[in-house]
């Protein structure tokens, strides 16, 4: 999706004059999307997958895709820039081709792969938190892919009655890609454990080779706690390599420490602590008549938004119930 996206603007600019060599380079990279997204599903939620080798039919659309173009990919630059230009002076409406007819192929099937992969779906039971948001983000995924390519197949149904319509259905495709790849960038940032296999890989396979073993992770782990009662976390500008500067140990072996040992990452860690401190915070006298801001500022927090999300993340309500239910509180005789 980016590369195609990267290439349209290139396209759409002029600037693939420059590097005529760069057109038409993304396509067959469109039949991989389906076939990839469906052997990611199998990946996830089918324990001990491992690729088979008729699993390389999957990629027949894709190399076949390339051989059709493999004549025009060995053109001159100066060929390919000439029929880049005459494709942007060309006033040819628009026809029902060949092309068109390999694009309409290509929506079917991926139609095909989306639904294999609802079946995946469909089978799969539900486990612990973390499984079942795997699985809710391969549903959401699914959905969104579907919702695409069902999307693309109704606009190019609609390009055999309405020519003119081409250039609208042109942008509002890129426009759902652009969607498509800042959702997957969210949950990515958000939840990262959902790209985790089956077999609990993922993030964490990176440290298979790495020299830190139990007993020093426990230490370290041991370490960490008294460190963060000195309350670095205070400081706004804390960073996981000055943390780790802390530990004496290095930004490699730290950020094994929270994934395998606390299963948290740094950010998460940090806003913890200063949720802890806020509370303790909001329940002293000298704090009683504070504004939230405030509170939020000496616990180590650099603004109020993130403040906010976070308290009510780790406690379920915001900064200001927590101080109205301590108001609230009856006091026993």
């Amino acid at each position: 999706f980016s590369f195609y996206l990267l290439e349209n603007a290139l396209y759409s600019s002029g600037y693939v004059s420059r590097f005529p060599h760069l057109l038409y380079t993304t396509i067959p990279l469109t039949y991989l999307i389906a076939p990839l997204f469906y052997t990611y599903t199998r990946g996830l939620l089918i324990k001990d997958f491992k690729p088979h080798i008729r699993d390389l039919l999957h990629l027949v659309p894709f190399i076949t895709e390339v051989v059709i173009l493999w004549p025009f990919y060995g053109l001159s630059a100066t060929i390919k820039l000439k029929i880049y230009e005459a494709s942007i002076g060309s006033t040819q409406d628009w026809h029902f081709n060949i092309y068109f007819a390999g694009y309409i192929i290509y929506i079917i099937s991926a139609l095909g792969y989306f639904f294999a992969s609802f079946r995946l779906l469909s089978n799969a039971r539900k486990e612990d938190a973390n499984w079942n948001a795997r699985l809710a983000w391969l549903k959401q995924s699914s959905a969104g892919l579907f919702g695409y390519v069902a999307i693309s197949l109704g606009l190019s149904m609609l390009l055999l009655f309405d020519a003119g319509f081409r250039t609208m259905a042109y942008h509002l495709n890129l426009i759902m890609q652009t969607m498509l790849i800042q959702g997957v960038g969210y949950v990515a940032f958000m939840k990262p454990n959902v790209f985790r296999n089956a077999n609990g890989e993922g993030p964490a396979k990176k440290y298979r080779f790495s020299s830190l073993d139990p007993k020093a992770m426990e230490d370290h782990k041991m370490r960490l706690i008294e460190v963060m009662k000195e309350e670095p976390y205070l400081d706004p500008d804390m960073s996981p390599e000055q943390l780790a500067k802390k530990l004496g140990i290095s930004k490699h072996h730290f950020s094994q420490l929270l994934t395998e040992s606390l299963q948290t990452n740094f950010y998460d860690l940090i806003n913890q602590y200063r949720v802890e401190k806020a509370k303790q915070l909001l329940k002293s006298e000298n704090y009683k008549d504070a504004k939230i801001l405030h509170v939020a500022f000496d616990c180590g927090f650099s603004n109020k938004s993130t403040f906010l999300r976070s308290f009510k993340k780790l406690t379920g309500i915001t900064p200001s119930e927590f101080r109205n239910n301590l108001l609230n509180q009856v006091p026993l005789n």
